[in-house]
């Protein structure tokens, strides 16, 4: 995307949301949906802007976030894909009754675990694994008369490079605990607890692939 299309997509935005750092808004160009952020002026936060784009770029080679497109430096702002989906927390309440409910849930779990097992390679940590109910979207689209469930994980300014990435051990927690534990009970999903923690301690330990297809397959079968 070069500058000119950028900031004629930033010249017609329209407010979305607005959160602590960064403000949302939202663009209808050439048929296309895009997410314009940038910084909350009342935000004491520097560079997380940057960060953002410099930490989706880098995902986005991994198969990981919504494309990002551009970052404007003088007005500091970033361009990427609109994802159009429910949180995982509203998506399950939405589609609880669905006769295929256990079959998405398991698609998309194993996809979320998939993508952070591939952010653990990297070396990429995202802090808000543990609870990420604003921070995965589900796209739910029909395609040659099936329905694809597509998770897409979002917001990376507060990622960073670390020795120790936690986010396969992060989101085993979150699976297992509190709200996400109640509502995959709500459609007959239990998972063993105790085993997935004691799995988890042993990737955490050791982070091999071995370890994490240990812990896939625990998670794998008890959706089944």
């Amino acid at each position: 995307m070069d500058k000119n299309e950028a900031l004629e997509i930033y010249k017609n935005k329209t407010p979305f949301s607005r959160g602590k750092r960064g403000i949302i808004s939202l663009t209808n160009y050439k048929n296309k949906k895009y997410c314009i952020k940038e910084k909350n002026p009342t935000s004491d936060a520097n560079n997380r802007i940057f960060l953002e784009y410099e930490n989706n770029k880098k995902l986005n080679m991994i198969n990981v976030g919504p494309e990002i497109f551009y970052y404007d430096k003088e007005q500091e702002f970033i361009i990427r894909d609109f994802v159009e989906g429910d949180t995982i927390f509203e998506y399950l309440k939405k589609h609880k009754k669905d006769e295929d409910i256990k079959l998405k849930t398991k698609t998309i779990l194993l996809n979320i675990l998939n993508q952070c097992r591939r952010m653990d390679k990297i070396k990429m940590n995202k802090l808000e694994m543990t609870n990420p109910h604003k921070d995965i979207l589900i796209e739910e689209k029909k395609e040659k008369n099936k329905i694809i469930v597509n998770p897409i994980i979002i917001d990376f300014e507060r990622c960073k490079f670390t020795a120790r990435p936690k986010n396969v051990t992060q989101f085993c927690q979150f699976l297992t605990k509190g709200n996400m534990e109640l509502e995959l009970n709500k459609i007959k999903i239990t998972l063993d607890k105790q085993k997935i923690i004691n799995l988890a301690e042993i990737y955490k330990n050791n982070e091999s692939d071995d370890n994490f297809y240990k812990l896939r397959e625990e998670i794998n079968t008890k959706l089944t």
